[in-house]
């Protein structure tokens, strides 16, 4: 039996794993995913529902355990957009003005950054820019856990702008080697060119 093992990772990752091992399941096959996080699994059990799955929770020894039957041939799309909807077209930009995501806890904000950043590298829609400014900068320095991430996705295409005056001011233009050092003209160009504009 085909066992999805999602045990340390947090939303969105367990859905994109699954979706991903999905295409592989045959019709009335079973198989299982395993999840150690309440949200993540009422996520999963949201997914399948939406796909035709028949799903089962089993809580034991700290994690659950999904039992899962694919009754239909073909996936199909979510109607509402919790599972990390993707624009239509390759039309918006995410702009990161903080190393940190969302207001409160330092260390929880750090988490997410990563995390959100790392989703991206999965999407099959990627921005056509991202753009990083104020302490955002500091994201995009070689010692950065989002360096390699942020490599990925340049490599892929994604234009990555890196705030210059920020960089001075933070005193770590010489420890970035990815992207391109850019300048509050081209920047607000930038913004100007995109109506849908990401703020993490």
């Amino acid at each position: 039996m085909k066992i999805i093992d999602t045990r340390g990772e947090i939303c969105p990752k367990p859905i994109i794993m699954t979706k991903k091992q999905l295409s592989d399941i045959r019709v009335n096959e079973a198989f299982q995913i395993l999840s150690d996080n309440e949200t993540s699994m009422n996520n999963l059990l949201r997914f399948l529902k939406d796909n035709y799955f028949d799903a089962e929770v089993m809580h034991t020894e700290g994690y659950y355990t999904i039992n899962c039957t694919k009754k239909a041939i073909e996936l199909l799309q979510p109607e509402s957009g919790i599972y990390c909807k993707i624009p239509e077209k390759n039309d918006y930009i995410i702009v990161f003005k903080s190393d940190k995501m969302g207001i409160g806890e330092d260390e929880l904000g750090s988490i997410l950054i990563k995390g959100f950043t790392n989703t991206i590298t999965e999407l099959e829609t990627k921005p056509k820019v991202m753009i990083f400014y104020n302490s955002g900068v500091l994201l995009t320095i070689k010692s950065s856990p989002l360096a390699e991430s942020l490599i990925k996705l340049q490599n892929e295409g994604v234009k990555i702008m890196v705030c210059g005056t920020c960089a001075d001011y933070f005193h770590v233009k010489s420890e970035i080697e990815l992207g391109t050092i850019s300048n509050m003209y081209a920047i607000c160009e930038c913004l100007n060119s995109y109506q849908h504009i990401i703020y993490p």
